[in-house]
Formats: structure tokens, sequence, C-alpha cells
């Protein structure tokens, strides 16, 4: 298996059938053996009962979370689940759409961890609140961790899975972001991060600026103090 594109799901029946179908068109022209893998979170709509029709019919394999487990562990089962030599992350509204899946994978071959990004080519089109928002975060990362990727919540991010596996990810949340990027740097993995035309479209995601946003700055925060108490003591995450 070539690559393995990977699918958080939650609260997402709009968007499923339509996000599939999308990246089928663009992988079969690009001559890869493929899977597409969906995970559902406990979702309140009726996307299982979609992700059951979508996996009776064959084109994706799917998953399904009893409970409601967070981003962090959806993702970190689906990279479990996957059998690619390569992996790419994608929120299921497709923010940069299906075509941004050859150009991480182009990208990847000098990279571990390639990332497309909205914040290369001057000012995104996003929401004022959310750009200022997003810098700041970032200042913070590079302050913290010495990461220099602008878009950590960029939705679109292509990976070597054996690079990544090294990694021993724990986050159930957003902060699997943070988490991800922080032991890329401490493992010194080839990070790579492009400009890709956003689709500024609405976007499904479950994250809030204002519900979210404190918390994760709390949790970045107490992963620092962690990484910085087990340096201490000689061990590493």
């Amino acid at each position: 298996m070539d690559l393995s594109i990977l699918i958080p799901i939650y609260n997402s029946s709009s968007l499923i059938e339509g996000s599939v179908e999308s990246l089928q068109k663009i992988l079969r022209s690009e001559n890869l053996k493929y899977e597409i893998l969906l995970r559902d979170d406990a979702s309140r709509d009726n996307s299982r009962d979609i992700l059951t029709r979508i996996q009776n019919s064959g084109p994706a394999r799917c998953f399904f979370s009893e409970k409601n487990q967070g981003l962090g562990f959806t993702l970190r089962q689906l990279m479990k689940e996957a059998k690619g030599k390569f992996c790419v992350y994608l929120d299921c509204d497709l923010p940069f759409g299906a075509e941004v899946v050859p150009k991480l994978m182009k990208e990847l071959e000098d990279a571990d961890i390639v990332v497309a990004s909205r914040y290369l080519n001057g000012p995104a089109k996003v929401k004022l609140s959310r750009h200022i928002a997003s810098r700041l975060y970032y200042f913070l990362c590079l302050r913290l961790f010495r990461i220099t990727v602008k878009d950590i919540g960029s939705g679109s991010v292509a990976f070597r899975r054996d690079a990544v596996e090294k990694l021993n990810l724990r986050a159930n949340g957003f902060d699997f972001h943070i988490e991800f990027f922080a032991k890329a740097v401490q493992e010194e993995l080839r990070v790579k991060e492009f400009f890709f035309p956003h689709q500024n479209k609405i976007s499904n995601s479950s994250f809030s600026l204002i519900k979210h946003g404190p918390c994760i700055v709390f949790q970045t925060l107490n992963l620092w103090l962690r990484h910085e108490k087990l340096l201490s003591e000689g061990r590493q995450w």
C-alpha cells in the first residue's frame, strides 16, 4: 500500500460523501495504491449511517468510537489502522481541496512531514480574530518548542508513517497538533511547509476559538512543563 488517507469525522454528515468522491477522483489519476480511512468520533448527526453505507459499498474503511474521545484520539487510532507507507491527514471539509494531495505527496519526497499552509503567501483569508490568535500561538510554539510551522492547524498534513511512529503520541484533543510537531522537532524529523490556496469555504470544523483556544494554550504550556521535567530527569517523552 502506497498511501493512506486519514479523515477524522465529527458531525460531518453533509460533507462525507462529497469529500470521499473528490478524493477518489484525484487519487485514481495518480496511479497509487491507496486506501481511505474514516473514523467517527461519536457524532450526534447521521454521520455513522453514512459511513456504514460507504463502507458497505467499498470505497473506504470506516471505524467508530462509541463515545466522544477527541481529535487526537481519533487520529491516533487512524494511524494505527493505516497500512500505507505514506499517510495524509485531512479535515473532512478538505480546506485545501482534494487537489492538495498530489502536491503533498510530491513535497514528501525529501521530507518526513509536509504541511499545506494558508500563511506563507501574505495574509490568509480567515477571520481577523483567527488570524491574530494563530500568529500569537505560532510565536508561543516557536519560543517553547522551536516549531517553525506557521499553520499548525492546517488540516492537510502528509507524513512518512515509519518516521511518525517513533513519536509516541498521546494527546487526545486539539493539542494533538502541537505534540505532533514538538516531538517531530525533538526527533529532528524533516518538516516542510508550503503555500497552497485555501478554499475559504464554510468550515465544518468542531474547533471553536473561544471554546478551545484557552484550553489549547493551557495544554501547550503543560506539555512544555512536562517536557522540561523529563529533560531535567534525563528521560525522553
